[in-house]
């Protein structure tokens, strides 16, 4: 009788102590909510991956949408540990209402032309004539670039804005959906960044190279966002972006 029970505290004491480091470790799960641009949902996602592998006790809700619509879900109160921008301006406005803990720039990627149209051949043909155009909005990040790109071409080619303004149909909320208004031929040809233009994306569209001197850089910028309870994984995760392993990822999805 002895000897059955000796062996049944061998069974149920290993049981009991995997059951009790379940709870804990359940107990010790950490949430972080990052919201980044849509312009980086892929390398976002990898390296929220590469954090979660590294911190098992985290997991991180991803949000992704227009840098100005994320900034608005900020002020609205929208749980936000750590913002991933593709403009200054954003965070620049919540860094103004004290909603910044610290921010700086992390990533860079240069503007491109695509269409997927024979019509339009070089930066200049966007002022044609019957020509279908679909920009991202003034707000949006992608949009402004736009419009920096088509006020340099203007200063050296009057009338070229209006022109191009002219073809604009509608207004895209993000640099995806630009992007796929093009690819599904609803408009001739829209601003995206470098980086958002895959493999399978290439077999789709065309590139338009820019003149040298109407090329622009968008720059992309992390914000660590002030809450009641500042999260340290939330800083640990920004500096993560920030480190080696972080600019390594992003430099293969081919940001600089």
């Amino acid at each position: 009788m002895r000897r059955i029970k000796f062996v049944s505290y061998f069974i149920v004491l290993p049981l009991m102590l995997t059951l009790l480091s379940g709870c804990e470790g359940r107990a010790e799960e950490v949430e972080l909510h990052v919201s980044a641009a849509a312009s980086l949902q892929e390398v976002a996602t990898e390296l929220a991956d590469l954090f979660m592998a590294e911190q098992p006790q985290v997991m991180i809700r991803l949000n992704f949408a227009g840098s100005n619509q994320l900034r608005q879900q900020i002020m609205e109160g929208f749980p936000v540990d750590v913002f991933l921008s593709a403009h200054l301006d954003p965070v620049q406005a919540l860094t103004e209402l004290g909603m910044v803990n610290q921010s700086e720039r992390f990533a860079e990627s240069p503007v491109v032309l695509v269409t997927a149209t024979p019509e339009i051949a070089s930066i200049y043909d966007l002022a044609n004539d019957e020509l279908t155009l679909i920009f991202a909005g003034y707000e949006v990040p992608i949009g402004i670039y736009t419009d920096i790109i088509l006020h340099l071409v203007d200063r050296d080619d009057p009338g070229f804005r209006e022109a191009v303004l002219g073809n604009v149909v509608s207004r895209a909320s993000n640099v995806r959906q630009a992007l796929l208004y093009v690819m599904l031929n609803e408009s001739d040809a829209t601003f995206v960044y470098a980086t958002d233009l895959s493999e399978e994306t290439l077999s789709e569209v065309t590139v338009i190279a820019l003149p040298p001197h109407y090329q622009v850089v968008g720059t992309f910028y992390l914000a660590l966002i002030n809450q009641e309870n500042q999260l340290d994984i939330a800083y640990e995760f920004y500096r993560f972006i920030l480190s080696d392993t972080g600019q390594e990822v992003l430099a293969d999805h081919g940001f600089r």
